[in-house]
């Protein structure tokens, strides 16, 4: 019975995602999505030519709002902008804001709505997406992260 208890215990914090393993975006299929939706897809990767730490950037982009995708040469220096940009965006937060928090075992979500902007911040492995958006947005940056995995 025990170890019935035990297995079952198992199981069902592996399916809530305590022992989930997330895939990194795959920048092909976010510019497939981009370019089925008639969005802009830019590579801006010289623009970040002086930082080292950074092996690209791209962007998915309409006139009213863009998210953001990096890729870090480790975990560690995507994380360390995942950890810095949370800490920026909480500056902001209002008493009637909404916070979103996930973590699984290789990656970390933030997600901030205050009254007039959205933030969004994920880090999976040693990649970065990052939105910060008027709230009016939402639901088509989270649709097409959805898209894309996400």
């Amino acid at each position: 019975m025990k170890k019935l208890l035990l297995s079952i215990s198992i199981f069902l914090l592996m399916i809530t995602g305590c022992a989930f393993k997330e895939e990194a975006f795959d920048i092909t299929k976010v510019q497939s999505l981009a370019e089925e939706k008639e969005y802009q897809f830019l590579d801006v990767t010289n623009d970040f030519s002086e930082q080292d730490s950074i092996l690209s950037v791209y962007l998915v982009a309409t006139t009213l709002w863009q998210i953001e995708f990096y890729e870090f040469t480790s975990e560690e220096e995507a994380h360390d902008m995942f950890l810095s940009n949370q800490a920026s965006f909480q500056q902001d937060a209002e008493s009637t804001s909404s916070e979103i928090e996930k973590n699984t075992l290789n990656s970390h979500m933030y997600s901030l709505t205050t009254s007039d902007t959205f933030y969004y911040l994920k880090q999976v492995d040693h990649t970065v997406v990052y939105s910060k958006v008027g709230v009016e947005h939402r639901g088509k940056v989270l649709r097409f992260l959805k898209n894309i995995g996400y």
